[in-house]
């Protein structure tokens, strides 16, 4: 069973925000003025969306991989009830929202699906043939959907 990445890695998207913000600071040292009080908060929200709001996650035919620093869980698919692309207020593209049981507890996963590649639409499939009574929402994201 061949796994696939469900996640992107989002290198892009940190590297861009590093950039822009060493390239902010380093304006804000020369001429300080009230950006700083809007940008910071600002940054503070994006680099929350990208470093620390995204799972990384994999799969295959059987089973869901949340791969974590000190590990990985292993979900089977039958047991994911829900999948939908999320809207957030910085993010209109959305993070997908994923609803799984997992030792008797229900648990979210949340994470960017890759950039062109189909291997969310090969993920949804995969859940519907495991679990036909999972709600798979469309690709229109749900706006402000957080839980």
């Amino acid at each position: 069973m061949e796994r696939t990445r469900l996640s992107d890695n989002l290198i892009l998207q940190k590297a861009a925000l590093a950039l822009i913000f060493v390239i902010s600071v380093i304006y804000e040292i020369q001429h300080f003025d009230i950006l700083v009080l809007i940008f910071i908060p600002v940054f503070g929200i994006f680099a929350y969306q990208i470093w620390y709001l995204p799972e990384k996650i994999e799969f295959d035919e059987d089973y869901m991989y949340i791969i974590e620093k000190d590990g990985e869980i292993t979900i089977e698919l039958r047991n994911i009830f829900y999948v939908s692309p999320v809207s957030t207020l910085f993010n209109p593209s959305g993070l997908g929202k994923i609803k799984y049981r997992y030792e008797n507890e229900e648990y979210n996963a949340q994470f960017r699906p890759r950039m062109f590649s189909r291997s969310f639409k090969r993920f949804t499939d995969a859940v519907l043939e495991k679990n036909p009574r999972a709600t798979i929402k469309g690709y229109t994201p749900e706006p402000f959907d957080f839980n």
